[in-house]
């Protein structure tokens, strides 16, 4: 009678505590429940608290018609960070197609290996036991399995943690593997040299471009970058350039992009510099330009072109007034006539923020292929050059719904 009479204490004290935790919040019920788990399996289960919702909030409608162009080049994307119960932080980065890039714990502050020199990639460790390469991220289309890979992080996280563990032969009789594991980063990250194929020529010769009044030429003097994603074999390119517009320092970086036949694709130039970079605007004072040329390539005779202007000796140089120049460009000028026939230009004009400053959001944004609303500056305008697919001048538009008061 005694043994039956502890059985009936027990459950009753069972119960009590499950209607005492019925009053309690759903992460404490959580957090209850997983030390329970814990003890009732010795430590052996998979016990972790709820993962968070793992569903980015879509954005809106572009807030005017020249930065849904821009999304096109750039997409504009909403950024947030979850922390998942291992500690490990997810940052996400959500596009208007649902495209998400994810990002494991801080971003690296280092620059990215030289791969193609033969710098190995260095693994960097974000959570316990949870190791991925440096530079890296996840592409994942239309957002649709960002929590798969959130599990897949975790089941590995705590794999590791029960492998390390006191009891790690009994952790591994009852889980021998760590399910189908982390799947591997579909972005990466390098450093390139110039002077590499298939990159740009700068091999100091005397014919090497310098900046001039109207010219932005290779800054040989930052390093590049290479983006390659694993999902369609794209690689691009970003690479500094510097010059001068109209007598005033501009500075920005160049990008192109092959696809998986290592044909050209687009190239895409940003510009940052003081003042206007177009005449004709609107007079805004303490003001400063970024400028967007988003190149697409379309045609074979493009792509030629495209080729010989990226692999010129001595290395890249294009001309400030063939870029925002509003003038009909000579027909004889096979490159200024495929700027004004085919290259969307579209400016924003801050207010409330430093040269350095921007060049350095506005190159990582490029860098990343990803860009976000700087909400602490005040845009004062959007302006655009359309393409001129007749070769005739070009005519710059304000936008006034793109300004902010």
């Amino acid at each position: 009678m005694r043994i039956l009479d502890r059985l009936i204490v027990a459950g009753l004290a069972a119960i009590a505590i499950a209607g005492l935790m019925s009053f309690a919040f759903g992460p404490r019920q959580a957090a209850v429940s997983r030390v329970a788990c814990l003890v009732g399996s010795l430590g052996l289960a998979t016990c972790r608290d709820p993962l968070p919702v793992l569903d980015p909030v879509r954005l809106g409608e572009p807030r005017c018609r020249f930065l849904a162009a821009l999304d096109t080049a750039l997409p504009e994307v909403r950024t947030e960070t979850l922390t998942l119960p291992s500690g490990l932080a997810l940052t996400t980065s959500r596009a208007r197609s649902g495209d998400t890039v994810v990002q494991a714990g801080p971003p690296t502050a280092a620059d990215p290996p030289a791969v193609l020199a033969g710098e190995p990639r260095r693994t960097r460790i974000p959570a316990p036991g949870l190791e991925i390469p440096a530079q890296t991220e996840w592409l994942v289309p239309a957002g649709q399995d960002v929590r798969e890979l959130a599990v897949a992080l975790e089941d590995h996280h705590d794999h590791q943690a029960r492998s390390r563990s006191a009891m790690a032969l009994f952790a591994r009789l009852v889980h021998p593997s760590a399910g189908p594991g982390t799947p591997p980063p579909t972005v990466r990250y390098s450093t390139v040299a110039l002077r590499d194929a298939p990159f740009p020529v700068i091999d100091g010769s005397p014919k090497a471009p310098t900046p001039g009044r109207d010219r932005l030429v290779l800054d040989g003097d930052r390093p590049a970058t290479a983006r390659y994603r694993t999902t369609d074999r794209q690689l691009t390119v970003i690479a500094p350039v510097a010059g001068m517009i109209t007598g005033r320092e501009a500075a920005g970086v160049i990008s192109w992009t092959r696809d998986a036949d290592a044909r050209l694709t687009r190239v895409l130039i940003m510009v940052v510099a003081d003042g206007a970079l177009i005449d004709g605007g609107p007079k805004i004072t303490d003001s400063l330009s970024i400028g967007y040329v988003d190149l697409p390539i379309r045609a074979d005779d493009e792509r030629e072109l495209a080729e010989q202007w990226l692999s010129r000796p001595g290395g890249l140089a294009v001309s400030t007034r063939d870029l925002f120049g509003l003038a009909a460009p000579d027909p004889k000028d096979r490159l200024a006539s495929w700027f004004s026939r085919g290259a969307t230009v579209t400016v924003l004009r801050y207010q409330g923020v430093a040269a350095a400053t921007a060049l350095g959001r506005a190159g990582e944004e490029v860098r990343l292929s990803r860009r976000t609303e700087w909400t602490d500056v005040r845009l004062a305008s959007v302006q655009q050059l359309a393409p001129r697919p007749d070769g005739s001048a070009r005519t710059l538009v304000d936008d006034p719904a793109c300004g902010r008061s």
